[in-house]
């Protein structure tokens, strides 16, 4: 008698009707049938990043497939606690029982992915001093492009322009530039996205806020660098300009 899996089910009997039916296999060379008792919900590793290596699976009694050692789950509001009263029952039942590696989901899938969650940081690290100097960079480029153009600011006042329109043209022009590179950026952060939530399915997935954030502060910091050079530019006397030019 065994117990399969609903990917399992739908693949043998696709019509349905599962329980019931036999499913042949191996033992020692030996062929052997069984028959089909239940079909459970497909269940996977909880610490397991990738897909599985095959959605298909069987459950047998373990008095009929005893093995040397097993894994007993437990459900409880309060699984911190139970590591020793487990031992204690098992002790109960049979002294020579060795019960080891208890610990809770949590504790598992954190051993488990130790490795992982320590990348996690430093790339989260790494990205935020990225973040950090890329503003600060954008923000140098911006004003100092705006800074060349006083000259031109002054003659544009001089001739009639009120300074909220050379305002309005700065912050325009720097903004149309930050808004194409944010285009391509997010168009590569996808892209990239794609492929590694390929390579870890149950990791890897689109961070819409962490985007949304990134491309905030660029944007503010675009619009700092467009505005105070642009604000200062338009304060200055237009004949000084002039003479200048």
């Amino acid at each position: 008698m065994i117990v399969i899996n609903e990917s399992l089910a739908r693949a043998l009997w696709p019509d349905g009707g599962a329980v019931g039916r036999r499913i042949g296999s191996m033992d020692s060379g030996q062929p052997y049938w069984a028959e089909v008792i239940g079909v459970v919900r497909d269940v996977d590793g909880a610490a397991n990043t990738r897909a599985p290596a095959t959605p298909y699976q069987i459950y047998k009694p373990l008095a009929h497939e005893p093995w040397s050692y097993v894994s007993l789950v437990l459900r409880s509001p309060a699984p911190a606690g139970l590591a020793e009263q487990l031992r204690r029952a098992l002790a109960e039942v049979d002294p020579d029982l060795a019960a080891f590696g208890a610990s809770t989901v949590r504790q598992t899938i954190d051993a488990e992915q130790h490795n992982l969650v320590l990348a996690a940081r430093a790339l989260s690290a790494f990205a935020f001093v990225g973040l950090a100097l890329a503003a600060i960079g954008l923000y140098g480029v911006i004003a100092n492009l705006v800074a060349q153009r006083t000259g031109e600011f002054g003659i544009r006042l001089a001739l009639g322009a009120r300074p909220a329109s050379v305002l309005g043209l700065v912050l325009r022009h720097g903004l149309f530039l930050t808004a194409v590179g944010a285009v391509l950026g997010l168009a590569g952060a996808i892209a990239l996205g794609r492929v590694l939530a390929a390579l870890l399915p149950r990791m890897v997935g689109l961070d819409a806020v962490a985007l949304l954030a990134v491309t905030a502060t660029l944007f503010l910091a675009t619009l700092a660098a467009c505005w105070i050079p642009a604000l200062r530019a338009t304060k200055v006397d237009p004949l000084t300009a002039l003479r200048a030019e």
